[in-house]
């Protein structure tokens, strides 16, 4: 398989998910698992060549939706319906997916990247593709200001930390539906309405919405941590689907070193956060409960002003490049 994962570690075709994140930019890394050369990752090879193809397609027509709607967390699922339902009656998707399952898989990943940018800022389209995650990292904030260097590749080592993970919930079904016969856009159904919970890909929106909460009432976070546990909330950002057991997720240490430790600032939520860390192993054991990377992921996502509603939005369009990948290694 071109991800594996062990106790402590997934690799993308051998090499360590953190440090592939640190090297390289997500659109290399991308490039890289669909085409599996080492020594040149930015090659002109198929993956790269088919993006710019669908993004040069994309760019003339605008996108592909009316971008009237609100967007609220709920209504997500169904925007990505919405997508796929046009991509499916799309010609250029058939033409695509009756010759090349790779130009297929980079046009419906383009396509979903594109119209999260697109629905959050209408004149996002940058001048060419290896421009695209500054564009997407740009539509997501609330202020539409322009990114420093460092946020932005902080956000890229983040979107390319979350690629995918085997073992999670979300990647296990669109797995599973792909080995039943389901087409690709199906089997990113069957993803995405498993991710859209908030035992999985939630956890980071409901995370930043409980710092905010007690922050807005003055409230301590020892406080407001004691009374989730007296109602009997799982609290997010701690323990993980994909390393159980004593064994802390490796993208952990890059999220905290790599990412998180050169944006710190005065910010009230580095603060509560660290509080929160303290307060949570007063009262359970790290190692029975390690921190996962949605604890610093939704660091970031503050850091760069995106409002807890989009927070979900940017692991989720890096999960389905991934699940797009796999489509291709299991067609092949």
């Amino acid at each position: 398989m071109w991800v594996t994962s062990e106790p402590g570690q997934i690799r993308i075709r051998g090499y360590p998910i953190q440090s592939l994140a640190v090297e390289f930019t997500f659109l290399e890394n991308i490039s890289f698992l669909v085409n599996g050369n080492q020594s040149d990752p930015v090659g002109s090879r198929a993956w790269k060549r088919f993006m710019e193809n669908s993004f040069e397609i994309l760019k003339q027509r605008g996108g592909l939706l009316n971008r009237n709607d609100h967007l609220s967390v709920k209504e997500i699922p169904n925007f990505i319906d919405k997508v796929l339902n046009e991509l499916n009656d799309s010609q250029i998707l058939r033409k695509f997916s009756s010759t090349n399952k790779t130009a297929e898989a980079a046009f419906v990943w383009v396509s979903i990247l594109s119209e999260f940018a697109l629905h959050y800022d209408e004149h996002w389209w940058p001048k060419d593709p290896s421009q695209l995650i500054y564009a997407f990292a740009r539509s997501l904030t609330s202020k539409k200001l322009q990114l420093r260097h460092r946020l932005v590749r902080a956000f890229e080592m983040h979107m390319s930390l979350q690629i995918e993970s085997p073992n999670s919930p979300s990647s296990k079904e669109f797995r599973n539906a792909l080995s039943t016969g389901a087409s690709l856009l199906e089997a990113i159904r069957v993803g995405v309405e498993r991710f859209w919970r908030a035992d999985h890909g939630l956890a980071s929106s409901h995370l930043a919405n409980l710092l905010l909460k007690w922050h807005q009432n003055n409230e301590s976070i020892e406080e407001g941590l004691e009374k989730c546990f007296q109602r009997g909330e799982k609290i997010p950002g701690f323990g993980s689907h994909e390393h159980k057991g004593r064994m802390e997720d490796p993208r952990v240490l890059v999220y905290r070193d790599k990412i998180c430790k050169n944006l710190r600032s005065s910010k009230w939520f580095w603060k509560s956060a660290q509080e929160l860390e303290k307060a949570f192993y007063k009262k359970y054991t790290r190692a029975l409960l390690p921190l996962n990377p949605d604890h610093y992921m939704t660091l970031l996502h503050f850091e760069l002003d995106i409002p807890p509603i989009r927070m979900p939005v940017s692991f989720l369009v890096a999960r389905i490049a991934g699940w797009c990948a796999a489509y291709i290694e299991m067609k092949m």
